[in-house]
C-alpha cells in the first residue's frame, strides 16, 4: 500500500483466519476459481505485492522490495519525499474557482450557500413535543467498540452490554432504581433496556453508546425511536443524507 504521506506501507498477517472466516485476496481466489478465471490471479496475497512491487511504472517506488520491506518493519519512506508532505501546498482546490470556498452556488435553494445555523427539529426549547416526550436521547460513541465492529466478542463484552444513562434527579422523579429494566419510547417506537445512574448526564437527557445490536438490549432496537427526518440539505451533500440521532425526544418508564 502506498501511503499519501510519503511513505509505502506493508500490512503483514497477525494471526492465523479463526474459524470459517478467510482474507479478502483467499475470497477473490475462490470466487475466480468457482467460474474457471482462478489463472488471472497470483497463488498467494505474498505473489501479488510481490508483482505489485515488481511491475510499477511509479519511480517512487523504484528500489523498495518486498524484501526491504520485511526488513524494514513493514514500512519505508519514498525515495524523493524527505520533506513533510503540506496538503495544498500551492493553494489549489478542486472547486470552480480553484480556491477554497464558504460560498457554495449549489446550495442557495436550501438556504445554505453561506453556513448558517439550522434549529433542532425536535429536541428544540419550546418544542411542545417536549411536554409529551422530555427527555432528549443521545447516541455517543465507546471506547469498546468501533461503531457495530467486534460487538460479537464476547470479551468485549463483559465490559460493556447495552443501558441507558439518566440523571438521578430524572430517575428519581420517575420512580425508577438504578439498574432497573426501563421502557424507552416516542411515537415512532420503543426498546427496553437497563438503566444506569449518571449524575454527569445532565437532567432532561439520556445516553446510550451507539450500534449496539438488537440482541444485545432487553427488547427492540433503539433505532426504533431515532428521530427519521432528512435535511432539506442532503441532497446536496458529498456524503450523503445527515440522520438526527441526538435530536431525537423520548420518555423513559420502568418496564
Amino acid at each position: 500500500m502506498r501511503s499519501a504521506f510519503n511513505h509505502i506501507l506493508l500490512a503483514e498477517k497477525c494471526i492465523d483466519p479463526l474459524f470459517e472466516s478467510k482474507p479478502d485476496f483467499e475470497v477473490q481466489r475462490l470466487i475466480l476459481e468457482s467460474v474457471g478465471l482462478d489463472q488471472y490471479l497470483p497463488e498467494n496475497a505474498e505473489e501479488y505485492v510481490r508483482f505489485q512491487l515488481e511491475n510499477s511504472e511509479d519511480p517512487m517506488l523504484e528500489g523498495i522490495t518486498l524484501e526491504k520491506l520485511a526488513e524494514n518493519h513493514c514500512s519505508m519512506p519514498l525515495p524523493g519525499t524527505e520533506e513533510p508532505r503540506i496538503g495544498y501546498a500551492d493553494r489549489q482546490f478542486k472547486t470552480p474557482t480553484g480556491r477554497m470556498e464558504v460560498y457554495y452556488e449549489d446550495m442557495t435553494p436550501v438556504e445554505q450557500a453561506l453556513p448558517t445555523w439550522v434549529e433542532n427539529s425536535e429536541a428544540y426549547e419550546g418544542n411542545p413535543l417536549a411536554e409529551k416526550y422530555p427527555l432528549q436521547l443521545t447516541q455517543t460513541r465507546t471506547r469498546f467498540f468501533v461503531h457495530s465492529h467486534f460487538r460479537a466478542a464476547k470479551w468485549l463484552q463483559q465490559f460493556y452490554t447495552p443501558y441507558l444513562e439518566m440523571n438521578p434527579a430524572d430517575l428519581a422523579d420517575r420512580g425508577i432504581q438504578d439498574g432497573d429494566t426501563v421502557e424507552i419510547f416516542n411515537d415512532r417506537g420503543s426498546f427496553k433496556a437497563p438503566v444506569r445512574a449518571n449524575a454527569a448526564i445532565r437532567p432532561g437527557s439520556s445516553r446510550i453508546y451507539e450500534a449496539a445490536w438488537s440482541k444485545h438490549v432487553v427488547e427492540g432496537n433503539f433505532q426504533n425511536v431515532t428521530n427519521n427526518r432528512l435535511s432539506d440539505r442532503h441532497e446536496y451533500l458529498l456524503t450523503g443524507a445527515p440522520i438526527s440521532f441526538n435530536d431525537t425526544l423520548v420518555e423513559v418508564k420502568k418496564a
